[in-house]
Order: C-alpha cells, then structure tokens, then sequence
C-alpha cells in the first residue's frame, strides 16, 4: 500500500510505501513507550521493598522502626508526599520536557532515527543516575528520574 502525501500545490510531492525499516522504526519508538509504562508501574512496587526503604528513608524521612515497617512507612506522610510522589512524578514531568523541548527540534533537523537514539542515551543516563550513580544522594536520584523521563519524551516523540 503507497500512500501520496500532496504538497501545498496539489501535486504529489511524497510517495511512501511501508517496508520493514518502517516497521522496525516504529517498533524501536514503542519500545521508549514501554520502558516508561514498566518503569512507572514498578516505582510504586519498589517504594515497597525493604533494601530500597533502608536505602532512602532511613535517617531521611524516619528511623528504622518507622521506615522498615511496611505499614508504619505507608503511614510516614514526609516519606509519600516527598521521596515517592516526586520520584513518580519526576519521570512524567521529564517526559512533557524532553518532548516539548529537545524531540521537535532533533526530529525536525536530523530526524526520527537519531531521536529515537538520542532518547535511550539519555534515558540510559538517567537510568545510571537515579540506581547506581546516585550514592544515595536525594538530589542526584531525583535529576536521575527527570532525565530518564526526558529521554523517554525524547525516544517517543
């Protein structure tokens, strides 16, 4: 199946027709899609774990009795409304921001293929900062969210 993209004109300026390159495009770009669905599905079960909960609440957000119980941490409002909300959130925000921001300017220079490249580079960054960079440094593990989003918003433009 071709399809004609008219131009202004009238006449036929694109004649386009699907290959596997396509289709293996289109694939690489969902893939930006799921890692953000997994990632934002799993982040609510990771606030769970007790290694994470010892790593990130205790002497922050709590002591250890109050951060190692299961439903004594649910009840620690600083520990939800700061640490878990903003570690949720942080992703979708960096994702609007990568999308609004630097996709439409790499797709519409250079295009999909080195946005789609540049969206898991940095995604992949992001990733190393907010688990194996961040030395358990609040801060650095909230950039580390941002930045994974924003290159999902990139990836997925």
């Amino acid at each position: 199946m071709a399809v004609t993209v008219a131009s202004s004109g009238g006449a036929s300026a694109v004649n386009a027709t699907p290959n596997a390159r396509m289709y293996l495009s289109i694939a690489m770009a969902m893939v930006g899609a799921m890692m953000f669905g997994l990632d934002q599905g799993n982040f609510g079960n990771v606030a769970t774990f007790l290694s994470f909960r010892k790593e990130w609440c205790v002497d922050r957000y709590g002591d250890r009795e109050t951060c190692i119980h299961l439903k004594t941490a649910a009840l620690d409002k600083e520990w939800e409304d700061v640490f878990v909300m903003w570690g949720a959130t942080l992703i979708t925000l960096g994702a609007a921001a990568g999308a609004l921001c630097l996709a439409p300017l790499l797709a519409n220079k250079h295009g999909r293929r080195p946005c789609i490249a540049a969206g898991g580079s940095i995604c992949f960054v992001g990733c190393l900062m907010a688990s194996y960079l961040s030395f358990g440094i609040q801060s650095v593990f909230f950039i580390g969210r941002f930045t994974t989003g924003f290159g999902v918003g990139v990836s997925c433009f």
